[in-house]
């Protein structure tokens, strides 16, 4: 079947090849540069369970995410989170907590720290880092926290506290719930 090699799949499928041989040809780079690494896991689910008080009350908070690769290398451990989308250098620099509203994928790293930490009682250097096949300039970034490439346990536990916190403003009854007239979402509505 040579469908994929006609019309608007052929581009599609001639971009996403040249994108793919570029992330490999990096990869190969990188093995080069620091050495060889070992992949520990691939779409590992993890789950943390821990009490938390809302509204006066205790409660078990049961967070849970699929780290899709996790590496071991001579620098530590590596979660590797993939997508198939164009994604900045930018959108994974944090200089503190408070900007993780406005990180997704940032916060979803810290996210993956956190419950691989938890799980693992790791003391290992973790670094968190995103793969973007379609970012043929720099497929591999990485997290950055306050100008570090390592996510420390001090940030972990400032993040814990601050997803903690969010959930008891999300559960307050006194909380109002607003539209965000900033959002992408309502230019395509």
């Amino acid at each position: 079947d040579q469908r994929h090699l006609k019309g608007k799949n052929a581009i599609i499928y001639y971009h996403y090849n040249k994108c793919i041989a570029h992330f490999l040809k990096n990869e190969i780079s990188t093995i080069n540069q620091e050495g060889s690494f070992k992949i520990l896991d691939l779409e590992k689910e993890y789950t943390v369970e821990n009490e938390i008080e809302i509204n006066k009350e205790k409660q078990t908070l049961k967070l849970k995410g699929v780290i899709d690769r996790i590496d071991s290398t001579s620098n530590g451990i590596r979660l590797i989170d993939y997508k198939s989308g164009l994604v900045q250098p930018q959108e994974l620099v944090i200089n503190s907590i408070d900007q993780i509203e406005k990180k997704s994928k940032a916060l979803q790293l810290l996210f993956y720290s956190l419950l691989f930490v938890k799980n693992h009682n790791s003391s290992d250097p973790i670094m968190g880092q995103i793969i973007s096949i379609k970012n043929t300039h720099q497929n591999t970034l990485d997290l950055r926290v306050n100008k570090q490439d390592y996510i420390s346990l001090d940030h972990i536990s400032k993040f814990e506290n601050w997803l903690k916190e969010l959930i008891i403003q999300i559960n307050d009854p006194s909380m109002v719930f607003k539209h965000n007239s900033e959002s992408k979402y309502c230019e395509w509505c």
